[in-house]
């Protein structure tokens, strides 16, 4: 397995790039993992429950797994989240021909 992505209650979907996780000295994702759903097996994150559970709320939506694997980690947790009010707000920013300072770096 190249890739686990699996969808959270909140609608956001949770994406590990198994590839960079066998060479991760920290094994982060599974210490910080609040809900305890991920474990570590043959050296890669797994879920421990179901993708039906973790659907119902067992992710707690917590960030923690992608923010401790960006610093601590390889940077093999992406979470994206639906915010269609932020995209909304971010055009209208763009027609007034303003650019957020975090867009600009």
């Amino acid at each position: 397995m190249q890739t686990l992505k699996f969808e959270v209650l909140g609608g956001g979907i949770i994406t590990i790039d198994t590839k960079k996780c066998k060479q991760c000295p920290s094994k982060i994702c599974e210490k910080v993992c609040q809900g305890k759903f991920i474990k570590i097996e043959e050296e890669i994150p797994t879920l421990s429950s179901s993708l039906e559970a973790i659907k119902r709320g067992e992710c707690v939506e917590c960030l923690a797994c992608e923010l401790d694997c960006e610093f601590y980690g390889r940077k093999a947790i992406k979470i994206v989240y639906p915010m269609p009010e932020l995209e909304e707000y971010l055009h209208r920013l763009e027609k007034k021909k303003i650019k957020p300072v975090w867009m600009s770096v």
